[in-house]
């Protein structure tokens, strides 16, 4: 059972991360701030961020990403503005990639709980002899 329940709550934690992956993603391709260009990477500090997960990723990666997105933005500006509708499938694609990854993981725990059952199975044959 203590295999088991490593197994899982290892995969617990993967899981969620992914999920803090997921939500910041989903942030930034909803974020108002890419059809507004230069002034918009001025207001990223305001991302709609839960306020916890604002807390663990500090606040020092979104100057670095402002800076770089000021360099880019122009570019950026154009080819989102040439895709209106570009949040709409990038949005169900993270939806798909998280709900895959969320399945993979899943799978990988089943496939360890079987492969940790096994062992135990062969490990108690091998006891018994």
């Amino acid at each position: 059972m203590g295999w088991h329940l490593l197994l899982w709550g290892v995969l617990a934690v993967l899981a969620s991360l992914w999920s803090l992956l997921y939500l910041l993603l989903r942030s930034l391709v909803h974020w108002t701030g890419w059809k507004q260009g230069v002034e918009g990477v001025k207001q990223l500090p305001s991302l709609d961020l839960p306020p916890w997960l604002m807390e663990i990723l500090g606040i020092g990666w979104i100057e670095r990403f402002q800076a770089v997105l000021a360099d880019w933005a122009p570019e950026f500006q154009a080819w989102v503005q040439s895709w209106p509708d570009v949040s709409a499938w990038l949005s169900a694609a993270l939806v798909w990639g998280w709900g895959l990854g969320l399945g993979l993981l899943a799978l990988a725990g089943l496939l360890g709980s079987v492969l940790i059952r096994a062992g135990q199975r062969l490990q108690a044959r091998t006891e018994g002899r």
